[in-house]
């Protein structure tokens, strides 16, 4: 499960729209919006390229993923 609060608090940080995070995914953002809102679940590849994306540092993924 997704921390949804703290994943949408770091695109606004990082400055990354859902619609360009799913482009990164290769999803189209109403799929991105449903894994975001834990309607959908986030496979491991998927967690991997959101922390890349949105520079999660190694000690913070459980904080964001898999909670």
């Amino acid at each position: 499960m997704i921390n949804s609060e703290k994943i949408k608090q770091k695109m606004k940080a990082e400055n990354i729209s859902q619609k360009e995070l799913a482009a990164i995914l290769g999803i189209e953002p109403s799929s991105l919006n449903c894994k975001i809102n834990n309607k959908r679940s986030v496979d491991v590849r998927e967690a991997c390229i959101i922390q890349d994306a949105l520079r999660i540092p190694d000690d913070d993924f459980r904080s964001y993923f898999f909670t």
